[in-house]
């Protein structure tokens, strides 16, 4: 029961600890979130730069191919994608990480074609600088700050993604303690004791909305530094 003999969050249906299996399953939830922004930020990163420093025939290859992915819904495609790789927790951090590097590597392309003619960047490529030369000297410590900030405000989106997924069946598999699929193992008491089912539910959401602050204040920070440049 909730808040009985001792258990500060009460027992689930199999009388195991709820506030010691959230606690378990921040591990296995958290990493479910970052390895995907993370795999996904290296990945879209040299897409993306890639991309904008390429002629035009290799940078519309690159962009069509991504409005591919965008064609379909996020969900939907980490779905699709963790239903045909199967359940496990390696195949739904793939699937995030598919569904994640478009939006990354859009924004290092947009970051990089803004910065392409520059004087900087014209004195690199005068001076016989190579292309890959340019992109980690030039572009790429320019792109980081903002895909910094998007990547971590992505992280709240990915823990989300995560948890559904694992609800679904299709991420860490039960027992092993992971807040989406607490929420599906309990969710047959939603009626008679709620608090279940939604308490991993409130986990996630509190978490992911730490991820998004921090990813507002980075974006703040970095707009403040970048003014104390110009």
């Amino acid at each position: 029961g909730f808040g009985k003999d001792g258990h500060l969050l009460g027992t689930d249906g199999q009388g195991r600890d709820v506030l010691t299996r959230l606690v378990a399953g921040a591990r296995p939830s958290v990493l479910s979130g970052l390895a995907p922004v993370l795999i996904a930020g290296v990945l879209g990163s040299i897409i993306g730069i890639t991309a904008g420093l390429a002629g035009r025939a290799v940078h519309a290859i690159i962009m069509r191919t991504l409005d591919v992915f965008y064609a379909f819904p996020a969900v939907l495609l980490a779905i699709a994608i963790a239903a045909a790789l199967g359940s496990g927790t390696l195949n739904a951090v793939i699937s995030l990480s598919v569904v994640l590097i478009p939006p990354i590597a859009r924004i290092a392309e947009t970051e990089t074609a803004r910065l392409r003619h520059m004087d900087f960047m014209e004195s690199a490529v005068a001076s016989g600088a190579g292309r890959v030369s340019i992109a980690l000297r030039q572009v790429a410590p320019n792109v980081a700050p903002a895909l910094v900030v998007y990547c971590t405000a992505a992280v709240g989106l990915a823990l989300v993604y995560a948890g559904g997924l694992s609800f679904l069946g299709l991420g860490v598999a039960p027992p092993a303690p992971e807040w989406g699929s607490m929420i599906n193992e309990q969710r047959q008491y939603m009626f008679s004791n709620p608090a279940l089912a939604l308490t991993p539910a409130v986990v996630i959401a509190v978490a992911s909305v730490i991820f998004n602050v921090l990813g507002d204040a980075l974006r703040d920070t970095l707009d403040v530094r970048r003014e104390g440049r110009s």
